[in-house]
Protein backbone atom coordinates (compact mmCIF):
# COMPACT_ATOMS: atom_id res chain seq x y z
CA UNK A 1 0.00 0.00 0.00
CA UNK A 2 1.25 3.46 -0.93
CA UNK A 3 0.21 6.74 0.65
CA UNK A 4 -0.64 9.38 -1.93
CA UNK A 5 -1.63 13.04 -1.76
CA UNK A 6 -4.38 14.44 -3.98
CA UNK A 7 -5.25 18.10 -4.55
CA UNK A 8 -8.89 19.16 -4.90
CA UNK A 9 -10.23 22.35 -6.44
CA UNK A 10 -13.51 23.76 -7.69
CA UNK A 11 -15.55 26.93 -8.13
CA UNK A 12 -18.91 25.74 -9.54
CA UNK A 13 -21.83 24.70 -7.33
CA UNK A 14 -21.56 23.65 -3.69
CA UNK A 15 -17.86 22.94 -3.79
CA UNK A 16 -17.53 21.86 -0.15
CA UNK A 17 -20.27 19.28 -0.67
CA UNK A 18 -18.59 18.12 -3.89
CA UNK A 19 -15.33 17.63 -2.00
CA UNK A 20 -17.13 15.49 0.61
CA UNK A 21 -18.59 13.37 -2.18
CA UNK A 22 -15.14 13.02 -3.74
CA UNK A 23 -13.76 11.78 -0.41
CA UNK A 24 -16.53 9.17 -0.17
CA UNK A 25 -16.08 8.01 -3.74
CA UNK A 26 -12.32 7.72 -3.38
CA UNK A 27 -12.89 5.51 -0.35
CA UNK A 28 -15.25 3.34 -2.40
CA UNK A 29 -12.69 2.63 -5.13
CA UNK A 30 -11.37 -0.94 -4.74
CA UNK A 31 -7.77 -0.68 -3.60
CA UNK A 32 -8.12 2.85 -2.19
CA UNK A 33 -8.62 3.89 1.45
CA UNK A 34 -9.38 7.51 2.28
CA UNK A 35 -7.28 8.63 5.27
CA UNK A 36 -7.69 12.35 5.97
CA UNK A 37 -8.36 15.77 4.46
CA UNK A 38 -6.98 19.27 4.90
CA UNK A 39 -9.04 22.29 5.74
CA UNK A 40 -10.72 24.15 2.89
CA UNK A 41 -8.91 27.18 1.49
CA UNK A 42 -10.48 30.04 -0.43
CA UNK A 43 -8.23 31.09 -3.31
CA UNK A 44 -8.22 33.63 -6.13
CA UNK A 45 -8.96 32.41 -9.68
CA UNK A 46 -5.88 32.05 -11.87
CA UNK A 47 -6.45 32.70 -15.56
CA UNK A 48 -8.81 35.02 -17.39
CA UNK A 49 -11.29 32.21 -18.07
CA UNK A 50 -11.27 30.69 -14.58
CA UNK A 51 -14.46 32.33 -13.28
CA UNK A 52 -15.01 33.19 -9.61
CA UNK A 53 -12.96 32.37 -6.52
CA UNK A 54 -12.11 28.75 -5.79
CA UNK A 55 -12.13 26.39 -2.88
CA UNK A 56 -9.06 24.18 -2.66
CA UNK A 57 -8.05 21.35 -0.38
CA UNK A 58 -5.89 18.24 -0.22
CA UNK A 59 -6.46 14.71 0.96
CA UNK A 60 -4.37 11.66 1.73
CA UNK A 61 -5.26 8.17 0.56
CA UNK A 62 -3.63 4.78 0.84
CA UNK A 63 -3.73 2.63 -2.26
CA UNK A 64 -2.65 -0.64 -3.83
CA UNK A 65 -3.47 0.71 -7.30
CA UNK A 66 -0.78 1.69 -9.76
CA UNK A 67 -0.33 5.43 -10.31
CA UNK A 68 -2.13 5.32 -13.67
CA UNK A 69 -4.98 3.25 -12.25
CA UNK A 70 -5.39 5.69 -9.36
CA UNK A 71 -5.37 8.59 -11.83
CA UNK A 72 -8.02 6.84 -13.92
CA UNK A 73 -10.24 6.41 -10.85
CA UNK A 74 -9.80 10.10 -10.00
CA UNK A 75 -10.81 11.17 -13.53
CA UNK A 76 -13.91 8.97 -13.33
CA UNK A 77 -14.86 10.62 -10.03
CA UNK A 78 -14.38 14.08 -11.57
CA UNK A 79 -16.71 13.21 -14.44
CA UNK A 80 -19.31 11.63 -12.15
CA UNK A 81 -19.41 14.88 -10.15
CA UNK A 82 -19.95 17.10 -13.17
CA UNK A 83 -16.45 18.04 -14.36
CA UNK A 84 -16.43 19.57 -17.86
CA UNK A 85 -13.28 20.29 -19.87
CA UNK A 86 -14.66 22.59 -22.54
CA UNK A 87 -12.74 25.73 -21.43
CA UNK A 88 -8.96 25.74 -20.98
CA UNK A 89 -8.15 26.78 -17.37
CA UNK A 90 -11.89 27.33 -17.01
CA UNK A 91 -14.45 27.01 -14.19
CA UNK A 92 -14.97 23.53 -12.78
CA UNK A 93 -17.09 21.61 -10.32
CA UNK A 94 -14.13 19.44 -9.30
CA UNK A 95 -10.48 19.08 -10.16
CA UNK A 96 -8.51 16.16 -8.74
CA UNK A 97 -4.73 16.14 -9.24
CA UNK A 98 -2.38 13.39 -8.13
CA UNK A 99 0.44 15.32 -6.45
CA UNK A 100 2.50 12.61 -4.73
CA UNK A 101 2.48 8.82 -5.04
CA UNK A 102 4.61 7.73 -2.12
CA UNK A 103 8.09 9.09 -2.67
CA UNK A 104 8.24 8.08 -6.33
CA UNK A 105 9.15 10.32 -9.24
CA UNK A 106 7.14 9.29 -12.31
CA UNK A 107 7.26 10.60 -15.87
CA UNK A 108 4.98 8.70 -18.26
CA UNK A 109 2.50 9.74 -20.92
CA UNK A 110 -0.39 11.49 -19.19
CA UNK A 111 1.15 11.59 -15.72
CA UNK A 112 3.95 13.50 -13.99
CA UNK A 113 4.47 12.84 -10.27
CA UNK A 114 5.23 14.86 -8.24
CA UNK A 115 2.87 17.23 -10.01
CA UNK A 116 5.22 19.69 -11.76
CA UNK A 117 3.26 22.79 -10.67
CA UNK A 118 2.88 21.93 -6.98
CA UNK A 119 6.10 23.76 -6.09
CA UNK A 120 4.74 27.21 -6.96
CA UNK A 121 0.93 27.08 -6.79
CA UNK A 122 -0.15 28.34 -3.40
CA UNK A 123 -3.61 26.87 -3.94
CA UNK A 124 -1.90 23.47 -3.93
CA UNK A 125 0.95 24.13 -1.49
CA UNK A 126 -1.12 25.60 1.34
CA UNK A 127 -3.55 22.64 1.63
CA UNK A 128 -0.62 20.22 1.34
CA UNK A 129 1.19 22.06 4.12
CA UNK A 130 -1.99 21.88 6.19
CA UNK A 131 -1.69 18.08 6.00
CA UNK A 132 2.06 17.42 5.93
CA UNK A 133 4.28 20.52 6.10
CA UNK A 134 7.45 18.49 6.74
CA UNK A 135 6.88 16.09 3.85
CA UNK A 136 9.96 16.07 1.62
CA UNK A 137 9.38 16.71 -2.06
CA UNK A 138 10.99 13.62 -3.67
CA UNK A 139 12.48 15.56 -6.60
CA UNK A 140 13.55 18.80 -4.88
CA UNK A 141 14.53 17.18 -1.56
CA UNK A 142 13.18 20.02 0.56
CA UNK A 143 10.03 20.18 2.68
CA UNK A 144 6.69 21.46 1.45
CA UNK A 145 6.92 24.16 4.12
CA UNK A 146 10.23 25.33 2.63
CA UNK A 147 8.76 25.42 -0.88
CA UNK A 148 5.96 27.63 0.42
CA UNK A 149 8.31 29.83 2.46
CA UNK A 150 10.29 30.85 -0.62
CA UNK A 151 7.13 32.40 -2.11
CA UNK A 152 6.30 34.63 0.88
CA UNK A 153 8.70 37.65 0.61
CA UNK A 154 7.38 40.85 -1.01
CA UNK A 155 8.42 41.96 -3.46
CA UNK A 156 8.80 38.43 -4.78
CA UNK A 157 11.97 37.99 -6.86
CA UNK A 158 11.12 36.64 -10.31
CA UNK A 159 14.02 35.75 -12.58
CA UNK A 160 13.30 35.38 -16.30
CA UNK A 161 15.48 33.12 -18.43
CA UNK A 162 15.35 32.86 -22.20
CA UNK A 163 16.15 34.80 -25.36
CA UNK A 164 17.41 38.17 -24.19
CA UNK A 165 15.02 40.41 -26.11
CA UNK A 166 11.93 38.42 -25.19
CA UNK A 167 12.94 38.30 -21.54
CA UNK A 168 13.60 42.06 -21.47
CA UNK A 169 10.27 42.79 -23.11
CA UNK A 170 8.46 41.01 -20.27
CA UNK A 171 9.99 42.88 -17.33
CA UNK A 172 7.94 46.08 -17.59
CA UNK A 173 4.52 44.46 -18.14
CA UNK A 174 5.18 42.04 -15.27
CA UNK A 175 6.10 44.91 -12.94
CA UNK A 176 3.04 46.89 -14.02
CA UNK A 177 0.65 43.95 -13.69
CA UNK A 178 2.18 42.64 -10.45
CA UNK A 179 3.43 45.39 -8.09
CA UNK A 180 4.40 42.66 -5.60
CA UNK A 181 7.00 41.27 -7.99
CA UNK A 182 10.62 42.31 -8.55
CA UNK A 183 11.32 41.01 -12.07
CA UNK A 184 14.73 40.80 -13.68
CA UNK A 185 16.21 39.09 -16.73
CA UNK A 186 18.92 36.48 -17.12
CA UNK A 187 20.60 36.67 -13.71
CA UNK A 188 23.98 35.01 -13.66
CA UNK A 189 23.67 31.88 -11.52
CA UNK A 190 26.83 29.96 -10.71
CA UNK A 191 26.91 26.45 -12.12
CA UNK A 192 27.38 25.05 -8.62
CA UNK A 193 24.08 26.62 -7.50
CA UNK A 194 21.98 23.77 -6.10
CA UNK A 195 20.12 25.29 -3.17
CA UNK A 196 16.56 26.56 -3.12
CA UNK A 197 16.43 30.34 -3.48
CA UNK A 198 13.66 32.80 -2.65
CA UNK A 199 11.31 33.62 -5.51
CA UNK A 200 10.67 32.06 -8.90
CA UNK A 201 12.65 31.25 -12.04
CA UNK A 202 10.67 31.40 -15.30
CA UNK A 203 12.10 29.40 -18.21
CA UNK A 204 11.03 30.68 -21.64
CA UNK A 205 12.28 27.71 -23.62
CA UNK A 206 15.37 26.15 -25.10
CA UNK A 207 17.08 22.84 -24.61
CA UNK A 208 18.67 21.82 -21.36
CA UNK A 209 22.39 21.29 -20.81
CA UNK A 210 25.01 22.93 -18.64
CA UNK A 211 25.80 26.08 -20.60
CA UNK A 212 24.55 29.56 -21.38
CA UNK A 213 23.48 30.02 -24.99
CA UNK A 214 24.89 32.86 -27.04
CA UNK A 215 21.51 34.60 -27.06
CA UNK A 216 21.31 34.63 -23.27
CA UNK A 217 19.38 31.37 -23.02
CA UNK A 218 19.94 29.33 -19.91
CA UNK A 219 20.15 25.78 -21.20
CA UNK A 220 20.33 23.80 -17.99
CA UNK A 221 17.89 22.86 -15.26
CA UNK A 222 20.96 21.77 -13.30
CA UNK A 223 21.93 25.41 -12.87
CA UNK A 224 18.71 26.29 -11.04
CA UNK A 225 16.38 23.30 -10.68
CA UNK A 226 13.43 25.26 -9.30
CA UNK A 227 12.28 26.90 -12.52
CA UNK A 228 8.81 26.98 -14.08
CA UNK A 229 9.12 25.76 -17.67
CA UNK A 230 6.93 27.92 -19.92
CA UNK A 231 8.31 26.60 -23.20
CA UNK A 232 5.14 24.63 -23.96
CA UNK A 233 3.02 27.79 -23.67
CA UNK A 234 4.70 29.93 -26.33
CA UNK A 235 1.42 30.56 -28.15
CA UNK A 236 -0.14 31.96 -24.97
CA UNK A 237 2.95 32.97 -23.03
CA UNK A 238 1.55 36.04 -21.27
CA UNK A 239 -1.51 34.11 -20.12
CA UNK A 240 0.77 31.39 -18.73
CA UNK A 241 2.93 33.97 -16.92
CA UNK A 242 -0.15 35.55 -15.37
CA UNK A 243 -1.41 32.14 -14.25
CA UNK A 244 1.92 31.30 -12.61
CA UNK A 245 2.31 34.64 -10.83
CA UNK A 246 -1.31 34.90 -9.65
CA UNK A 247 -1.09 31.41 -8.17
CA UNK A 248 2.32 32.08 -6.60
CA UNK A 249 1.36 35.44 -5.08
CA UNK A 250 -2.00 34.35 -3.68
CA UNK A 251 -2.52 34.02 0.09
CA UNK A 252 -5.13 31.26 0.45
CA UNK A 253 -7.60 31.81 3.28
CA UNK A 254 -8.47 28.78 5.44
CA UNK A 255 -12.19 28.30 5.96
Amino acid sequence: MVKSLIALGGNVGDVAATFRQAHLRLDQVPGVTFLRASRLFRTVPAGASAGGEFLNAACEVETSLSPLSLLGAMKSIEESLGRKRDVFWGPRTLDLDLIFYGDLTIQVAGLSVPHPACAYRRFVLDPLCDLSPELIHPAYRVSLARLKQRLLPRPLPVRIYGATELARSLVRPIRERFPGVAAQTNPALPHEERTLTTGLDLWLGGTMNDSHGGDGTITSRQTAPWGVDLSMHQSRLWEAIEFVLVSALDAPQPQ
